[in-house]
């Protein structure tokens, strides 16, 4: 990955997203899977922690879409996405959440991504790596600002 394009910027872009609930204007976006549903009930996992809220279950998708989104602009590489989830998954299993529910909300949302970004045209792909390229740019900024702003206040 390029140095000024820093991982910790590139893996918050999607945090601040969920948290704004506001997806980048232009941007490849993952939409609801249109792939036709089965007809078999699905068998139900078995849970092993507590359920993620709202809120949560926000953040880990929103997660999974900017991290399939740094992989496939080649912002980031597969290696990197896959140390970033297994970090968040471990913080939150270790809050007493349910890993398989998080595994399950994490991989649909970066397989939606990767799906979309794979379907889209060039000039989609173009546009919707710029403006994360841009926003990571941003991010990365901002946390060295707030670097300072604390290391002023030490």
């Amino acid at each position: 990955m390029p140095k000024k394009y820093p991982r910790f910027a590139v893996f918050l872009l999607p945090l601040a997203l969920a948290a704004c609930n506001k997806p980048a204007q232009g941007a490849v976006q993952a939409g609801a899977s249109s792939a036709t549903p089965s007809t078999e009930p699905a068998a139900a996992p078995a849970v092993t922690g507590k359920a993620f809220d709202e809120a949560k279950v926000a953040m880990i998708e929103g997660g999974a879409k900017l991290q399939a989104s740094a992989v496939a602009c080649q912002l980031g590489t597969q290696a990197q996405a896959d140390a970033g989830t297994a970090d968040l998954r471990a913080k939150y299993v270790a809050e007493g959440y349910d890993g398989g529910a998080f595994d399950r909300l994490h991989d649909a949302a970066f397989k939606q991504t990767i799906d979309k970004f794979g379907s889209a045209s060039a000039q989609q792909k173009t546009q919707a790596c710029e403006q994360i390229k841009q926003f990571g740019n941003q991010m990365g900024q901002m946390a060295r600002d707030m670097q300072k702003q604390m290391d002023a206040q030490h």
